[in-house]
């Protein structure tokens, strides 16, 4: 049977600068009621190429409600309004917000994970790199609370942004993407591009990765989610990889749903 949902929208946890002034994140949570214990938590990152999105598309398919997990479905500034670190920033002090009020919404704080499309799989990634490395934090609110990930789920998410900035294919959509997250070309937006690569970033300390993309992506190829599968196993961390035959860049099928729920019902040692 269903669980009972308290969904509260657009929540405030913060305002940051950008370009144009100031930019107002919210966030949505959806919390299964009825909980004796505090629950687990995904934190949803949406797509968008970095450039646009929102929070009210989170992927609910798998029914991980039913387990008793709660979702959040969190805002971060755009390329447009301030280039990279600053959407990692907005993510990590989304997380550390969260942990702040784990006792206001039932939440277990040692369960939190993330789970992005296309760009959010992007900053899930680095969310998922970058546990306890407090110099990608940023100088947001809520320091004293941990921005840690226990688990990352990334469907179709850019992992290797250093190689896509090199591209000199004019046709290569993700490159001229790259360029505008990093703020320009150059040699310091180079190392900006390698600074928010995952695959750059990965140790054994990483959070275990279920890395989901289609073999026919064309817009974020398949290599990236291949090449981070493997460079985490190669450091000795847990990542699985799912190729999907004949898919492109949108993913909704049965098959990455019920993955993504096993994937999180064993990192969360639900009994499903």
């Amino acid at each position: 049977m269903a669980l009972e949902l308290k969904v509260l929208l657009n929540v405030e946890f913060h305002r940051a600068p950008t370009r144009y002034g100031e930019r107002r994140l919210v966030m949505d949570l959806w919390l299964p009621q009825g909980q004796p214990k505090p629950m687990p938590l995904i934190v949803y990152v949406h797509g968008g190429g970095w450039r646009m999105g929102t929070q009210y598309r989170p992927p609910f398919q798998p029914r991980l409600f039913d387990e008793g997990v709660a979702t959040v479905a969190i805002t971060y500034r755009f390329s447009g309004e301030a280039p990279f670190p600053a959407m990692l920033h907005d993510c990590k002090t989304a997380v550390r917000w969260l942990r702040a009020h784990a006792a206001q919404f039932n939440l277990d704080p040692d369960r939190f994970a993330t789970w992005g499309i296309s760009a959010g799989g992007h900053l899930s990634g680095l969310l998922g790199v970058t546990n306890g490395r407090a110099e990608f934090d940023g100088d947001g609110p809520y320091r004293e609370y941990r921005s840690d990930v226990c688990a990352v789920c990334s469907w179709c998410g850019p992992m290797d942004l250093a190689r896509e900035y090199e591209s000199e294919d004019p046709a290569n959509a993700l490159a001229t993407m790259v360029r505008e997250v990093v703020g320009g070309t150059g040699s310091a937006h180079a190392e900006l591009a390698r600074a928010a690569s995952p695959v750059a970033h990965a140790l054994a300390s990483s959070a275990p990765f279920l890395l989901v993309h289609g073999a026919e992506d064309t817009l974020v190829p398949a290599w990236h989610s291949t090449a981070m599968h493997e460079r985490l196993r190669n450091v000795g961390a847990h990542s699985e990889l799912v190729l999907l035959p004949g898919i492109g860049h949108a993913i909704d099928q049965h098959e990455a749903v019920e993955a993504v729920r096993r994937f999180f019902v064993e990192q969360f040692e639900l009994a499903g």
